[in-house]
């Protein structure tokens, strides 16, 4: 496994979520961070709830869209943005925890 990796991609996406860009681009630039995981740097636990927020985080995106590319309901979109980012930030927690529990076990 590539803990090592893990350990950078979320370090990076918490670093993501405390710049002072606009709550969506910061969930988008976490989103990109996460994303990059797989099978072989986490436990199949934690990919599974990366890829459970990946899908939150998609559907939000595209919610409140108009043909002509305007967003409505701001406000609701930018609440559940907050709550990805409580979300992701617990899992990135969780998984750089799990993954330095793995490194001192080898």
């Amino acid at each position: 496994m590539e803990y090592n990796f893990a350990i950078k991609k979320c370090t990076e996406a918490l670093v993501q979520l405390t710049t002072e860009d606009d709550i969506e681009t910061r969930i988008r630039n976490t989103f990109n961070e996460v994303s990059s995981l797989d099978k072989e740097d986490v436990s199949i636990e934690n990919l599974q709830a990366v890829v459970e927020w990946c899908e939150k985080y998609l559907s939000i995106r595209e919610t409140g869209l108009k043909v002509d590319g305007t967003v409505e309901f701001v406000s609701d979109k930018n609440r559940e943005f907050g709550k990805l980012a409580h979300q992701i930030t617990y899992l990135c927690i969780k998984i750089i925890e799990d993954t330095c529990g793995n490194l001192k076990s080898k």
